[in-house]
């Protein structure tokens, strides 16, 4: 299956918002975690693909995405989002978007944040990449806690970490 990026239909707006709306509606479901998803997808993560600040790679089988990771390239290297389709998990496609983007990011220890409640889910991604825990943030979203690996996301300091190599 061929990984896709977002910033590769830019000269082509109608494919681009096609994909857009595709994208958010296989990921829509996380505002269950995150209650500002849908306005974080559209004003920060779309605008900011678009001018190469970040970047979403997905994959799709028979027309379908099934398969997506979020990215931000500056100014800190973070894995934002990944999802797989419940159908197609344990099969290595999260593997093939995690290693796509750490050679985008140029790091294997990019900033990982993940809600409690998904955080087994994640548990040997992170065994495997020996990422680290350095933050717990308390109510994050005035919600769940967030387990952040390879860096912190506390308001703080959030715009001054770069990720480690």
């Amino acid at each position: 299956m061929k990984i896709e990026k977002l910033t590769d239909y830019i000269n082509n707006p109608e494919k681009l918002n096609k994909i857009v709306r595709e994208i958010y509606e296989f990921t829509s479901h996380l505002s269950k975690y995150y209650p500002n998803y849908k306005n974080w997808f559209y004003n920060k993560q779309i605008k900011e693909s678009l001018i190469q600040k970040r970047e979403i790679l997905f994959i799709k089988d028979k027309q379908k995405i099934i398969a997506c990771l979020s990215l931000k390239k500056e100014p800190e290297k973070k894995i934002c989002t990944i999802y797989v389709d419940k159908e197609y998990q344990n099969k290595g496609i999260g593997t093939a978007l995690l290693e796509k983007s750490f050679s985008l990011l140029q790091t294997r220890k990019p900033i990982f944040s993940c809600n409690q409640n998904v955080l087994p889910a994640f548990q040997k991604i992170i065994l495997k990449y020996h990422w680290k825990l350095e933050e717990v943030v308390k109510n994050y979203n005035k919600k769940d806690n967030e387990y952040c690996y390879n860096g912190k996301i506390s308001k703080e300091t959030s715009n001054t970490l770069t990720s480690k190599l």
